[in-house]
């Protein structure tokens, strides 16, 4: 009874569906049911007609929103049985699939975690969030026919100490709704939740957000009649076109021709100013979106541009569907060349916005696009001759949006370096993080941000493989990198300041059976020292300094070498500019290592008249402390000035003053007396004083003298009384 009023209910809103004619030759239409001794598989049936009609009404219009046919049944203008619409619609989905009141679109891309969510965030969709038992299923036989391992739309919050889950749309879970693997959810193992499928079966479990897997988004459907935002949102589909923001993002005007808001989705397109060649017309507000296919970049190249300066503009926008969802990437105006300019973006999304004023109009632009896919990772083997691995484009700027995963190899029992030749990245927003091993799940041993000077030189594996994943944001990018990466312990270094180190250092001991050798360099030539920042090696293994670029330069060590767990305590300075360190370990042992600082020396400092140093040694990290002899100051004041040789051979202090007499000041009036006159008011001058009639002196003599002292006081004043 219940059931059939509320098809009945239902009914009424959706009665020109013509599946309600069926639905009326099966009840009566005043909301009873026919007697019947199958009461109950009745009962069943009209519950699965029921929800057949509400699938059939809650599909998307594919010219309305989304990819033209999204989640629309093919067959949409004929008639079906509701006994058999359920199965009629499933065989007719293109692109996105009708799954309740749902739409689902598998991308057979590999994306992290947050660009997953973000890229179904672009089509007004979510990462697919698995709500019940069916909906679990229901995605696994989706799912099986494309790859075997996806992403979930959830991620633990507070490494699960509240049990809670949060989706990629915000809303909390709890842990217990998860359908887990054995011994999963496991905080250590990440924070990100991915589904394996195995024999229809999936399971949950959390791994690092940064693995790269395919995703599922799931959308809202949307009335027939409505209008699907890309913010998800549904409007009436009359509201499309009418110059209002009724979606909110404007995703209701993008398609608009007669509004110059212009959709393209065919690479190798134009995109013209309006009656290009001729002048375009005033107060002119038009707007290109193009869209590539997922996983390619949109490619944007101008063949003429030429627009009033400063008053009418070209915006390039990458990122989303929409503005708000997209950030700038160039702002053009005036007569520019730019046939050889490749804008990128940074998605398969690219928005063109033209804006102008009232007056003066000139010729326009015309621009011609094409899509490329998005190619950056990849397996890389390394060589003991060493090889070059630079960001896409470099040295030009990098594309936004990137997600590059490079696996370095070398052979069984070999280790890796990775010299930092270049690297230029913004700060914090884009990244390199590198792995000590072939999985996201390896230990972390560097994450590369910013510029050069703000990095490591030099990075080793302690095993045959590194992890090496690119991250770029949407904003501002920058030259990218250069990194050689070479099988075996050695690198070389030319700079003027910076670190050297054992392989693994401050994350494990260093691996065994290895030759390292580090020749460093001071580009500008002059001396280069070094010192030990910790030390602590098997007496097995030993660290070699020598002055030069190799074995055969002097020794700048004791014996076999520097071993065992006690610090060198002297600094090693190769006056050629050269250095080479060799640190070798044995089959057997290993210990946590050690660390080195080297810099260039300081120049010799020019000192002032009379200054005295405290030492002449010009090495890195030398502290010289100048005074001027006794009696004496610096024409500053100041008794001494101390100086220390910086990393990069720069001294903190540059500029040592000559030395002069020490200054006590005018001569000091006493009581009762006054002064007859000095010889000077600096060291070892005399002032000479005289008591006023009526007083004298303690010592009865007519006259005192007082000296001006070596610290700049003049001696105690005398004193008169009374007679």
């Amino acid at each position: 009874m219940q059931i059939a009023k509320l098809i009945h209910a239902d009914v009424t809103a959706v009665k020109t569906i013509s599946p309600w004619i069926q639905l009326e030759k099966l009840l009566n239409i005043d909301g009873t049911i026919t007697k019947t001794p199958h009461r109950n598989m009745l009962i069943r049936e009209l519950a699965a007609v029921w929800v057949a009609v509400l699938l059939c009404h809650l599909q998307l219009t594919g010219s309305q929103g989304y990819d033209p046919g999204i989640c629309r049944h093919a067959n949409s203008n004929r008639d079906f049985s509701p006994r058999i619409l359920l199965e009629k619609l499933s065989q007719g989905l293109r692109r996105w699939e009708l799954r309740g009141i749902h739409c689902y679109k598998f991308f057979n891309i590999r994306h992290s975690w947050e660009k997953a969510a973000e890229l179904c965030r672009r089509y007004g969709s979510e990462l697919m969030v698995v709500e019940s038992y069916s909906e679990n299923n229901m995605s696994a036989s989706m799912i099986g026919r494309h790859l075997d391992r996806y992403w979930l739309g959830l991620a633990s919050l507070d490494d699960l100490r509240t049990n809670t889950l949060e989706s990629a749309a915000g809303m909390l879970v709890s842990q217990y709704a998860g359908f887990w693997a054995p011994r999963q959810p496991n905080p250590q193992s990440g924070e990100c939740v991915d589904v394996a499928l195995t024999d229809d079966r999936q399971t949950w479990e959390l791994t690092t957000c940064e693995s790269l897997l395919p995703f599922m988004c799931r959308a809202n459907a949307c009335p027939a009649g409505s209008f699907h935002c890309s913010n998800g949102k549904c409007v009436n589909a009359a509201f499309k076109c009418d110059k209002q923001d009724d979606c909110g993002d404007f995703s209701d005007e993008i398609d608009c021709p007669a509004n110059c808001q212009f959709y393209m989705a065919s690479s190798g397109d134009v995109v013209e100013s309006p009656n290009y060649p001729h002048k375009y017309a005033p107060l002119s507000n038009c707007k290109w979106t193009l869209e590539g296919p997922q996983g390619h970049n949109i490619l944007l190249q101008f063949q003429e541009f030429e627009t009033e300066k400063s008053f009418d503009i070209v915006q390039i926008l990458v990122g989303g569907r929409t503005e708000e969802k997209s950030v700038n990437l160039a702002t053009l105006s005036g007569k520019q060349e730019l046939s050889n300019k490749l804008f990128v973006s940074a998605s398969n999304f690219m928005i063109i916005k033209f804006s102008t004023d009232s007056s003066v109009e000139r010729k326009g632009f015309r621009a011609s696009w094409k899509t490329e896919p998005q190619t950056c990772g990849g397996i890389l083997r390394a060589t003991p001759q060493g090889q070059v691995l630079t960001s896409p484009g470099y040295p030009q700027n990098y594309p936004g949006g990137l997600e590059c995963l490079y696996i370095l190899q070398a052979q069984p029992g070999r280790i890796m370096s990775l010299e930092i030749e270049d690297l230029d990245l913004e700060m914090n927003r884009d990244y390199i993080l590198i792995r000590d091993g072939d999985s996201p799940m390896s230990r972390p041993i560097a994450r590369l941000t910013g510029k050069s000077e703000d990095n490591p030189t030099v990075i080793m594996s302690t095993g045959s493989n590194l992890y090496l994943y690119l991250k770029t944001s949407l904003g501002d990018s920058r030259r990218g990198f250069s990194i050689r990466y070479t099988q075996g312990c050695k690198a070389t270094i030319i700079a003027r300041n910076g670190t050297v180190q054992s392989p693994s250092f401050g994350l494990n001991d260093y691996p065994n059976n290895q030759e390292c050798l580090y020749r460093v360099k001071n580009p500008q030539g002059g001396p280069l020292s070094l010192k030990f920042i910790s030390f602590n090696v098997h007496k097995t293994d030993f660290v070699q300094v020598y002055d030069g670029p190799n074995t055969n330069g002097l020794r700048l060590h004791p014996g076999s070498g520097f071993t065992s767990n006690t610090r060198p305590k002297i600094t090693l300075t190769a006056e050629s500019g050269e250095m080479l360190i060799r640190f070798t370990s044995d089959a057997l042992h290993s210990s946590p290592g050690w660390q080195a600082e080297f810099s260039a020396d300081c120049p010799h400092l020019q000192s002032g008249e009379g200054a005295l140093a405290s030492s002449r040694d010009t090495a890195f990290g030398t502290t010289v402390t100048f005074s001027c002899p006794l009696g004496q100051e610096f024409a500053t004041g100041k008794a001494k000035i101390t100086t220390e040789c910086l990393p990069s051979g720069n001294w903190s202090v540059t500029y040592i003053p000559n030395c002069q007499e020490v200054y006590c000041g005018p001569v000091p009036q006493i009581d009762n007396g006054f002064s007859i006159g000095s010889s000077n008011v600096t060291y070892r001058g005399l002032a000479t004083y005289q008591c006023y009639a009526g007083f004298a002196f303690p010592s009865s003599r007519p006259t005192e003298k007082i000296s001006c002292m070596a610290d700049g006081r003049w001696e105690k004043k005398p004193s008169c009384l009374g007679e």
